[in-house]
């Protein structure tokens, strides 16, 4: 473990220490949690709905070949 003297620090060091509170949500209060939530799950759906329009899309190129069934002749007798 370190140490550190935040007031010696350099300058990347604040920068860096500066999106510790971005990452967690910690910054901005409720109101930036809540919009962390809906940007998460806008991530989601579109991943979700693009996955899903990529299947049909998919399952409408390849179609599964028909199968006939096979009749037999009628025998002769």
């Amino acid at each position: 473990m370190q140490l550190k003297n935040a007031l010696k620090s350099s300058g990347a060091d604040r920068f860096l220490d500066a999106f510790a509170p971005m990452h967690y949500g910690t910054f901005g209060g409720l109101p930036t949690r809540i919009l962390y939530v809906f940007v998460g799950l806008g991530l989601s759906t579109l991943s979700i709905t693009g996955f899903i329009m990529w299947w049909y899309r998919y399952k409408g190129k390849n179609p599964k070949p028909q199968t006939q069934k096979m009749v037999e002749p009628a025998s002769r007798s």
